[in-house]
């Protein structure tokens, strides 16, 4: 993990894995990381943003002795030899003598019920043989001068 300021009691990340879910019309793979905090597994939705920048959502932060929780983003690098996250600063102006913030947790809209996505995987999987099964193995040709 590389921030700029300290994080203390981080969570650890453990993977990123793809899963197909319906996006409108299609059916698409998204990254999941999975991150492990206090012996509890987070899985967390991803966008890629660039090559080897995957933005995953919002975590909170808080002072090593202050109440107030900060939101900051979250990114994961995927496409490194081994797979590292960074914790931006917060969204709020924040002025911390020592540069250090403790990590709280992942914030709830953010967090995925990964079993979920699984079992809607399997159904979309289920759906989608079926549709080539069903299909015409030949579209018919429309009459001849007519503009379709």
């Amino acid at each position: 993990m590389a921030t700029q300021f300290e994080l203390i009691d981080p969570p650890e990340l453990i993977e990123v894995k793809y899963h197909q879910i319906e996006d409108g019309q299609y059916n698409c793979s998204y990254p999941f990381a999975h991150f492990v905090w206090h012996s509890q597994d987070f899985w967390l939705l991803g966008k890629m943003v660039w090559r080897n920048i995957m933005s995953a959502g919002d975590v909170y932060l808080r002072l090593p002795k202050g109440r107030n929780i900060f939101v900051a983003g979250i990114t994961v690098h995927p496409h490194q030899e081994k797979i590292t996250f960074t914790v931006g600063t917060p969204r709020h102006r924040v002025t911390c003598k020592n540069g250090a913030f403790t990590f709280p947790g992942f914030a709830p809209k953010s967090v995925v019920n990964i079993d979920f996505v699984r079992e809607e995987e399997k159904r979309l999987i289920a759906v989608q043989m079926l549709e080539c099964f069903n299909r015409d193995s030949k579209a018919s040709r429309p009459p001849a001068g007519h503009i379709v």
